[in-house]
């Protein structure tokens, strides 16, 4: 059974209809445990190729020497900066606003 017809019987019966495939049988009794199982694997395949495609475009971008945003050294860097070089900088203030007040701890 292919993908495709799993998915379209999942979509066109509820799990207490009868089942699409003529049986008589309730659709959770004949074939949903089966397409279930059938959409998740392909869905999971999908999800493993798309996942090695992007590790793949990562790894080129790493070799040309250039980086998707958010990755590579110099994102890692920039993430270190200090408080006080982002507060000369206007970006943070000086001093974290979370801290308890006086007397409170």
């Amino acid at each position: 059974m292919s993908f495709e017809e799993s998915q379209q019987r999942h979509k066109s019966a509820n799990r207490n209809d009868a089942c699409p495939c003529g049986s008589g049988r309730k659709y959770k009794k004949c074939h949903w445990a089966e397409d279930e199982t059938a959409i998740h694997a392909e869905l999971k395949l999908r999800e493993e190729a798309a996942k090695a495609a992007l590790d793949e475009e990562n790894a080129k971008a790493e070799a040309e020497g250039t980086s998707t945003e958010g990755t590579g050294k110099a994102a890692i860097k920039n993430r270190g900066q200090s408080m006080s070089s982002l507060a000369a900088k206007g970006r943070a203030q000086a001093r974290p606003t979370n801290l308890p007040r006086r007397g409170a701890v």
